[in-house]
């Protein structure tokens, strides 16, 4: 809706004569004054200038906050040829800057993307029984190694069954060099 200060031929006088484009690194603090309009300024209070904007008020007001936007120091309200112009050039520096940082956001989202592939496929290969998980692997050798150094503690009374005639103090021997060969492999560091 248009505030019923404004009609609809008012809106050339409003915004003003064409101006040539500024350079985006022109900041909102030194914007030139642009030409008055036909008929001076048209002013507006920020609820005013927010209806014809298409926003809140307390966006106008946060502009105005900002420093982007000034109102008049006589009266409180704002010029909208002036406001608007300023505002459009905040616009297109934001645009300038989100567009400057396009180029690292497309390469994190690329890595994320990867990422995530990478999740679906381990996944994936879980699920079709390529993978197993570590902690699978390792309680299934821990047991099988549990099985082996029962198995060759076992051999020396197995020995003593097929061959009677050894004495203690071979068996003894013969024990010992079970238990040091299982604590060597025990020890043993390996990548």
């Amino acid at each position: 809706m248009i505030p019923s200060n404004i009609h609809d031929s008012d809106f050339s006088e409003i915004l003003g004569p064409a101006t040539p484009a500024l350079p985006v690194t022109t900041s909102p603090a030194t914007f030139p004054k642009a030409e008055r309009p036909r008929g001076g300024p048209r002013l507006l209070t920020s609820g005013d200038l927010a209806t014809f904007w298409g926003c809140t008020t307390r966006q106008v007001q946060n502009l105005a906050s900002d420093g982007v936007i000034e109102p008049d120091a006589a009266t409180g309200l704002f010029d909208a040829s002036e406001c608007t112009q300023r505002y459009i050039l905040r616009l297109r520096n934001s645009a300038k800057l989100r567009n400057a940082g396009d180029a690292e956001l497309k390469a994190e989202k690329l890595r994320v993307t990867r990422e995530q592939a990478d999740k679906l496929a381990l996944t994936n290969a879980e699920k079709r029984g390529e993978m197993v998980p570590a902690v699978a692997v390792k309680a299934a050798w821990s047991e099988t190694l549990r099985d082996v150094r029962a198995a060759m503690l076992a051999v020396p009374s197995r020995i003593l069954q097929r061959l009677p005639h050894l004495t203690p103090q071979d068996l003894d021997q013969i024990d010992r060099e079970i238990r040091n060969a299982l604590s060597e492999a025990a020890n043993d560091e390996r990548p």
